[in-house]
């Protein structure tokens, strides 16, 4: 049975508002539910996998930043400050650091005559191709 089709049962048999004794169909939709569950999980699990390496890292630098043991709680809310942020804001600002950086690397290199700031859609495009390569690359 699919999944709709073993809750539809369950609701069924609980919303009637009677007293029953579970029979095994009962128990089947119960355990494909379970069994239903228990692998959603587990694929949410790898499929956040680099999500939590890159989480496990930020928040390890901001322990250290911060000099913050476990007990303290300033790591965990600078990492949910940045989750919280809007992606634009912070591709915006990937954009303005990398832009300030070209021009200081082309002046010191006396070059700034050629210098050309990226734009907003190319560095959305570059994050793009090193995000799937990243995903593609390590995700298995």
């Amino acid at each position: 049975m699919k999944i709709e089709q073993q809750l539809q049962r369950i609701a069924w048999r609980f919303g009637s508002g009677k007293q029953f004794t579970p029979n095994q169909n009962d128990i089947e939709a119960y355990n494909e539910i379970a069994e239903y569950i228990d692998r959603k999980q587990k694929q949410q699990v790898i499929d956040n996998q680099l999500f939590g390496k890159l989480y496990i890292f930020v928040y390890r630098e901001f322990v250290r930043h911060y000099n913050a043991t476990v007990m303290d709680d300033i790591p965990q809310k600078e990492l949910n400050k940045i989750l919280a942020r809007d992606v634009n804001s912070l591709l915006l600002e990937v954009m303005e650091d990398l832009n300030m950086f070209e021009l200081k690397n082309a002046i010191e290199a006396k070059r700034h005559k050629d210098y050309s700031p990226m734009t907003y859609d190319e560095v959305v495009d570059n994050l793009k191709t090193m995000v799937n390569g990243a995903i593609n690359t390590y995700t298995k």
